[in-house]
């Protein structure tokens, strides 16, 4: 039986994400219980390697999501693909309950950054203008 390769485990295992044929494939005894010790020892390598391998599949898989916007029959796939990819490019939809919620976190940072009264003056002067769409500010006490 040849030497244990845990090279070859590591590499095997990143392919494939089973435990068993990795440990074969390494020259280990198959087992669970070592197949999960091996992993967690090895566990930043494998990390590592999982990320560099998820980075190379970018390409591909933006050609995957472009091919089902463009492409595909049904017009539910095509409308969850577009919105996937405004979504990946920082496009995300306005989402009132979601901003809402960080309403008082974005009026203590105005007032970390400008004070109290500096706020207020703010807040003021932003009252006066044309009333537009999106969160209502309050003023900081």
């Amino acid at each position: 039986m040849p030497k244990p390769s845990t090279e070859t485990f590591i590499q095997t295992y990143v392919e494939t994400g089973n435990i068993i044929t990795s440990l074969q494939e390494g020259g280990y005894k198959p087992s669970r219980g070592m197949g999960y010790a091996l992993r967690k020892k090895h566990k930043d390598e494998i990390d590592k390697r999982m990320q560099e391998r998820i980075r190379s599949s970018g390409p591909k898989a933006l050609a995957v999501v472009e091919n089902l916007m463009d492409h595909a029959m049904s017009e539910t796939v095509r409308l969850g693909a577009a919105k996937d990819m405004l979504d990946r490019a920082g496009y995300k939809a306005y989402d009132e309950n979601a901003i809402g919620k960080n309403i008082e976190e974005m009026n203590e940072q105005l007032v970390s950054l400008v004070g109290k009264d500096g706020a207020k003056l703010l807040i003021h002067s932003m009252r006066t203008r044309k009333q537009i769409s999106g969160p209502q500010l309050t003023e900081a006490t």
